[in-house]
């Protein structure tokens, strides 16, 4: 005859299999947080080298970006430095994991320095020599979908730190990537980015190679 379970032994198994999901819930978050993280790294880095590539071969500077259609995001698939096969796919070379969604195919979620790429009016875009490039930044997890970043950004706490997950620049449990014109990269905390930017203008070495 087979033994039957009694109520306490049931509830002290159902109390086990609770504090185990305890345990192990939290860890899988964890890891798949890193696993995010990771994957938004690789992909501001396939980036930021995706523009030194072109920028290369053309006597140190980023294709010019107006306000209108004209973008550096564009520009590195029409000009085959990206492939465009990842265009449509979960792997779009632009689109962080936990980033805004795009709605077309040229998007991104990752900023340039806009003293490198913006061409409007009285602006010109800056040569990548530098004799400071381990200080300039280059690229960012960027607010929402802006394919350029201002100084004004970076002081913005809403832009930052406080607007919904998925907009915000510190989007990785409070974090965000940056690149710079040497091609480093480094995880800041949302405070300590706007402490430096709060530090920092136009002219200083921050934005100016």
């Amino acid at each position: 005859m087979k033994k039957k379970f009694s109520l306490i032994e049931l509830l002290v198994v159902i109390a086990i299999i609770g504090i185990l999901a305890s345990i192990i819930l939290p860890v899988l978050g964890n890891a798949r947080e890193s696993a995010v993280r990771t994957s938004c790294k690789n992909k501001l880095k396939q980036a930021t080298f995706a523009n030194i590539m072109y920028a290369d071969d053309n006597n140190q500077y980023i294709f010019p970006s107006t306000n209108g259609t004209i973008k550096w995001n564009k520009q590195l698939f029409e000009s085959g430095y990206l492939s465009k096969s990842g265009l449509k796919t979960d792997n779009h070379p632009f689109h962080c994991p936990s980033g805004v969604t795009f709605q077309w195919n040229y998007e991104t979620n990752y900023s340039m320095n806009k003293n490198l790429t913006l061409a409007t009016g009285s602006n010109k875009p800056k040569s990548l020599a530098s004799t400071h490039s381990s200080k300039t930044l280059f690229m960012i997890d960027g607010y929402n979908k802006s394919n350029i970043i201002w100084p004004a950004h970076l002081k913005d706490v809403n832009k930052v730190l406080k607007d919904t997950a998925t907009k915000r620049m510190a989007r990785h449990d409070g974090k965000l990537n940056i690149t710079y014109i040497d091609g480093h990269l480094e995880s800041l905390d949302g405070n300590q980015a706007l402490s430096i930017g709060n530090n920092s203008n136009n002219s200083s070495q921050l934005w100016t190679p």
